[in-house]
This record gives C-alpha cells, sequence and structure tokens, in this order.
C-alpha cells in the first residue's frame, strides 16, 4: 500500500519504461491492484492498476 507515484515508478522498472514515460496509461485509481510475481529472478506483471473489485453488487447488500 503506497501513492500513485512509488506505484507507478515501480512499475516503470519492472516494465522497463522510460521515466518520461511514466505517466501515460495505465492510470493508478486509489485502491487498484498490481501484482508482480517473481520465478528465478525473472518478473511478470500479473495485475497493473487492476480494478475489477471496483464492481459492486449493491442489490445483494441490501437487508
Amino acid at each position: 500500500v503506497t501513492h500513485t507515484v512509488v506505484i507507478k515508478v515501480l512499475m516503470a522498472y519492472f516494465e522497463a519504461r522510460a521515466m518520461d514515460k511514466l505517466w501515460e496509461l495505465p492510470y493508478i485509481y486509489p485502491t487498484c491492484l498490481c501484482r508482480i510475481d517473481i520465478t528465478d529472478g525473472v518478473p511478470e506483471i500479473l495485475l497493473h492498476g487492476d480494478i475489477s473489485h471496483y464492481e459492486s453488487s449493491e442489490a445483494g447488500m441490501e437487508s
């Protein structure tokens, strides 16, 4: 859990993205998910700015 700019820099590192391209998409929304798995020193980006958990079923939350 951290601020957007830290996430953007970390993801840019794993994407090998130049710093002048830092603010290109994807947009990092509050509480979005980013996941990187590293196996034998090789990073794999599994989630980058994922907001699929934003979808909610308000109808299912009614009492």
